[in-house]
C-alpha cells in the first residue's frame, strides 16, 4: 500500500477550521453550511454535504424511513438547508446497516431511532469522497461528502481522502457520549435575565452595579446568583466564574438531533 505523507499546511488547514468551527459556538445552522463552504474552497469541491442521518421504522416489514437532515453547498459558495425523509426498502444506499432489521415492524414515532451503523467508515473515490462517522449514543451517522466533477480539478488524491478523514474524526471525538456529557456548556438556555446577569458578573460588575444595570433591585440580583450557583453546582462567586469560562472554552460543535 502506497503512503502519502501529508504537507504540513494541509494539515494546519483542516485544524484550523476546526478551531474556527468552534469558536462559531455549537449552533448546527451555523457551524455547518460555514465548514462546507470552507470545504468547497479547500477542496475545489463541486459539491459538499454535511447531514445527519437517522432511521425510523414504519408499520411495513423491511420498509424504513431515512430521515438526513444537514447542509449543501456548491461551487458557487451559496449553501441551502436539508432536511428530508424518504422511504427506502434497502438502507445500503445511504451506506448504512439497519442493525435490527429482522425484527416485526413497530409503529413509528418522532423519536424510535434505530439503531445503525455505517457500511464503511469512508468511500474513498475519485471524483467523489464520503466520510461516515457512527454516532451510537443518539442512533444516528454524521456523513461528509464531497464531490468534485470530472472536468474541474482532477480526480481526489489519496492526501485528499485522508484529510477529509483527519477532519470528520476530529469532529467525531466532540460528539462521543463521554466528551458531550463533560463539555456541556450549562449556560444553554438560561432564562434572559440570568445570561445578562452572568455576562455582567463575567465583565466584573457587582450585584449592585447589575442591579443598576438591569433597572431590577439589589435583591433580585442576588436571587439570580443563587439561580446561577445551583446550574452550574458551584458555591462562591470565583467558581462560579471559573466554571462559566470552562464551559465557554469546551464548546463544541452541537449535533442537531442531541
Amino acid at each position: 500500500m502506497v503512503r502519502t505523507r501529508l504537507k504540513l499546511r494541509d494539515i494546519r488547514t483542516i485544524f484550523r477550521l476546526i478551531a474556527e468551527i468552534r469558536r462559531l459556538g455549537d449552533e448546527p445552522n451555523d457551524w455547518r453550511p460555514y465548514m462546507i463552504k470552507e470545504l468547497v474552497a479547500i477542496f475545489r469541491a463541486e459539491l459538499v454535504v454535511s447531514s445527519e442521518i437517522y432511521v425510523l421504522p414504519t408499520s411495513d416489514k423491511g420498509v424504513w424511513n431515512v430521515v438526513d437532515i444537514g447542509w449543501g453547498c456548491d461551487a458557487s459558495g451559496q449553501a441551502w438547508r436539508i432536511e428530508s425523509t424518504t422511504r427506502e426498502t434497502d438502507p445500503a444506499t445511504y451506506d448504512i446497516l439497519v442493525r435490527d432489521a429482522g425484527k416485526a415492524p413497530a409503529a413509528p414515532t418522532s423519536d424510535s431511532r434505530l439503531p445503525i451503523a455505517p457500511t464503511e467508515p469512508m468511500h474513498q473515490g475519485r471524483s467523489f469522497i464520503l466520510s461516515n462517522q457512527h454516532l451510537p449514543h443518539i442512533n444516528a451517522i454524521d456523513q461528509l461528502g464531497i464531490h468534485r466533477g470530472h472536468d474541474d480539478a482532477g480526480y481526489f488524491t489519496v492526501t485528499d481522502h485522508r484529510l477529509l478523514r483527519i477532519l470528520h474524526a476530529e469532529l467525531g471525538r466532540f460528539w462521543r457520549a463521554d466528551v458531550l456529557t463533560t463539555a456541556r456548556d450549562p449556560s444553554r438556555d438560561l432564562a434572559p435575565r440570568l445570561k445578562q446577569t452572568l455576562d455582567l458578573l463575567l465583565q466584573g460588575d457587582s450585584e449592585k452595579q447589575i442591579a443598576l444595570a438591569l433597572q431590577i433591585s439589589p435583591h433580585t440580583v442576588h436571587n439570580y446568583v443563587k439561580a446561577l450557583h445551583q446550574r452550574f453546582n458551584v458555591n462562591s462567586r470565583g467558581e462560579l466564574l471559573a466554571a462559566a469560562n470552562k464551559a465557554e472554552k469546551q464548546f463544541v460543535p452541537r449535533l442537531s438531533r442531541e
